[in-house]
């Protein structure tokens, strides 16, 4: 994952006053250049919660009605299940999408050209194609989720796994009801990881703990739109584990009251004191001695946390721009400006020079 800061004026010089978006999309060995086969719109999204990242783009061509043939043979080249890359800039392109075909529209109207419209997806619905029953034992977790990731490279569909250090659970694994996909999603809560997917490559790591800035945006300049909202749904003073020791039979508890996030500002808890005292019960097998269950209740109330500011901006379109890092937005009160996770980044086409946008969604465990 890039982890790079930069700067919007730079960005702005690199990209030439970001006049003339310029797009290139790779299906297989394929290359469809904006320039000579214009696209009508295009949508990116990458997510770093649950949800697989995807894109869809639509152009159309050139056909003759009395062959029954297009003027390129674009159409017939693109095949589902492809490796696909989309690429994003002005003049100077960025890939913002890796993955591959899952569908390809044709759509046919009198007296108007053809439109084909393609969607892809990422690596996670090769891994959702999975399902199998399998007992690890005394296998390593590390070991085990490496080799699940190592085989979205093996197909094709992704091209770099990044992993952080797992410290080992005692519990067996097994793989049992889930697609690898959803298995993966679990493990990463385990570890207090997250699990997502950016322009190939396969993360599993702790991103929330890096607090560097991708880039700082402010109002009336280079950040278009801004929202942001104060929820304490979901949020609780405190997270409790149960589990058994399987050696003694003993019941055994775990305890999180305090974040281990980065960030300035109150919690939810530190703002509304009364919630200091609410808290939620987990049981959970898995974990088998009280390091354990304290280690999974950090990371629920973590996670829980992150979500108790959320919020969406807008701004020019963005190649760099990618959830996983976080980003500083200025030109606002004080209560907003502020330092925020980006945790969704949409890139949106719809034509001309100006229809290039790139839309982002945030969250954090401060005000």
């Amino acid at each position: 994952m890039d982890k790079s800061s930069y700067s919007f004026k730079n960005l702005e010089s690199l990209y030439s006053n970001f006049m003339a978006p310029t797009f290139e999309i790779v299906i297989g060995n394929n290359v469809i250049d904006s320039t000579k086969i214009p696209i009508s719109e295009l949508t990116v999204e990458i997510d770093s919660g649950v949800s697989a990242g995807g894109c869809q783009f639509s152009f159309a061509l050139q056909y003759n009605y009395e062959t029954s043939t297009f003027a390129s043979d674009i159409v017939k080249k693109i095949k589902v299940g492809d490796i696909l890359s989309v690429k994003a800039g002005y003049i100077r392109m960025k890939e913002i999408f890796y993955g591959l075909v899952d569908s390809v529209t044709l759509a046919y109207q009198k007296e108007e050209k053809p439109t084909v419209e393609v969607t892809g997806i990422d690596a996670k619905a090769y891994l959702r194609s999975f399902r199998p029953q399998i007992y690890f034992n005394k296998k390593k977790a590390n070991d085990i989720i490496k080799n699940i990731l190592s085989q979205c490279i093996s197909a094709g569909y992704a091209k770099k796994v990044t992993m952080g250090t797992l410290k080992p659970f005692e519990s067996e694994i097994i793989v049992d009801k889930l697609d690898y996909a959803a298995f993966i999603t679990e493990m990463a809560k385990l570890y207090g990881f997250q699990f997502f997917i950016v322009n190939g490559e396969i993360i599993f790591d702790d991103v929330y703990s890096d607090a560097t800035s991708l880039i700082t945006l402010e109002l009336g300049t280079s950040l278009l739109e801004f929202t942001k909202i104060c929820s304490l749904s979901n949020q609780v003073g405190a997270v409790n584990v149960y589990s058994t020791n399987p050696g003694t039979g003993k019941p055994i508890s775990g305890k999180a009251s305090k974040l281990t996030l980065p960030g300035s500002g109150k919690s939810a808890v530190e703002t509304a004191k009364n919630f200091k005292s609410s808290y939620i019960d987990i049981n959970n097998a898995f974990v088998k001695n009280e390091s354990e269950c304290n280690k999974l209740a950090q990371s629920i109330l973590n996670e829980r946390s992150m979500k108790y500011v959320t919020g969406t901006g807008s701004c020019i379109g963005l190649p760099e721009l990618i959830p996983g890092r976080y980003i500083t937005v200025e030109g606002l009160d004080d209560s907003c400006e502020n330092k925020y996770f980006i945790s969704k980044v949409t890139h949106r086409y719809t034509g001309g020079y100006g229809g290039y946008k790139t839309d982002f969604e945030i969250e954090g465990a401060k005000n």
